[in-house]
């Protein structure tokens, strides 16, 4: 009995996540990114929290099959908890940086401190290192066990800094939630190496992963739904919070409309159409600096924030994205032309008012697709 009392929160954490695990793969859309990061990491969970509660209802029992379970539980225990820890990290990363992944050569090195505990993992049965099973089956921490907890902790503490950096790519009202993603698994492993017997880690990894669920749920209000991108509600909600706050904060703005969209869906069918749309923005991200976001106000129409205050660098971004554009049409790979109107400005506070900022770029991008119809007129 005090066995289950010990491991009731693992338990309970455990059947909540199995369930979260069944709507995650009936609700949420397998081929996202972001979300093949939640669902791996969620089983990986699972997994911690079973090996974990196993390991506790073998421990001290001294037959010969107890102590093999509690070996092999302690191994996959040790082995499991940096990917895990790796996998929440992916996880943030996808969410501040939806378009971008992580260069090879980063992934390499986070690699090694993951590829070294399992390696100790797998030798801690003959020494000891990480843990070790006396004959009467007790299990005990080994020398180097704060080595595995600092490679455990370290992905964690790296996504909540990555999250620190990078807060004007989040969404205000979800900061605390994906900060809070980080913090809590830290918290539990922190007081589950502090307080020897006490199992928080993998129930506050499940803890975590309940508000990595709520984001998701959440970021179906938020963004477009065809495109990724952050949708005209969430635009409106949070540069007008912005302007309000920080009036005399100027950022830069490229508002763009792609030429044609309706001959295109007229043509080839509302499919193409959205698969032009798509080749646009994904050709504009890989020119983007890392700080931009991209919103859908409408239809074919779309803008650019940046935190820029230079109408150079403005200039100088607008032109590479429109060189873009050239590339594609001179490759070929539509069977037709591939164009935006565009429209740039950096914002201060001579407008009274986004939408005052909104109608000025608009009226350049108006300017520069009436200028073109009389080019091609």
């Amino acid at each position: 009995m005090d066995i289950i009392m010990k491991n009731q929160i693992n338990i309970t954490t455990f059947i909540i996540l199995f369930f979260v695990t069944l709507i995650a793969f009936k609700k949420l859309e397998k081929t996202d990114d972001l979300n093949k990061a939640f669902i791996r990491t969620v089983i990986g969970v699972i997994l911690g929290l079973f090996f974990e509660s196993l390991s506790t209802f073998v421990n001290g029992h001294s037959h010969i099959v107890y102590i093999i379970i509690n070996y092999i539980s302690s191994i996959i225990i040790f082995s499991l908890a940096p990917m895990i820890s790796f996998s929440f990290f992916i996880f943030i990363f996808r969410i501040v940086f939806p378009d971008k992944k992580l260069d090879k050569s980063i992934l390499l090195i986070f690699s090694l401190p993951i590829v070294l505990n399992v390696i100790l993992s797998f030798l801690s049965p003959f020494f000891g290192i990480l843990f070790s099973i006396s004959s009467q089956g007790v299990y005990s921490r080994g020398p180097l066990f704060l080595l595995s907890a600092f490679s455990t902790y370290l992905f964690l503490l790296l996504g909540d800094i990555l999250v620190l950096i990078n807060v004007k790519r989040i969404i205000r009202s979800d900061f605390w939630l994906i900060l809070g993603i980080g913090i809590v698994p830290i918290i539990g492993g922190v007081i589950q190496s502090v307080l020897y017997g006490i199992l928080t880690m993998w129930s506050s990894a499940g803890v975590a992963l309940f508000l990595a669920y709520l984001f998701l749920q959440d970021r179906m209000v938020h963004l477009d739904s065809l495109t990724g991108v952050w949708n005209r509600e969430s635009f409106y909600y949070k540069y007008s919070r912005r302007i309000q706050s920080r009036p005399d904060r100027d950022f830069g703005a490229i508002y763009l409309d792609i030429d044609n969209l309706k001959v295109i869906n007229d043509h080839y069918g509302h499919l193409e159409g959205d698969n032009a749309i798509k080749l646009v923005l994904d050709s504009i991200k890989k020119i983007l600096p890392n700080e931009s976001i991209i919103c859908r106000l409408g239809g074919d129409e779309f803008i650019i924030l940046i935190e820029w205050t230079s109408e150079k660098q403005l200039t100088t971004l607008l032109n590479q994205i429109k060189n873009k554009f050239l590339q594609i049409n001179q490759s070929n790979i539509k069977p037709y032309l591939l164009d935006c109107s565009f429209g740039a400005a950096i914002y201060t506070n001579k407008y009274i008012s986004l939408n005052a900022f909104l109608s000025h770029l608009d009226k350049l991008m108006y300017q520069e697709k009436h200028l073109k119809k009389q080019v091609n007129s």
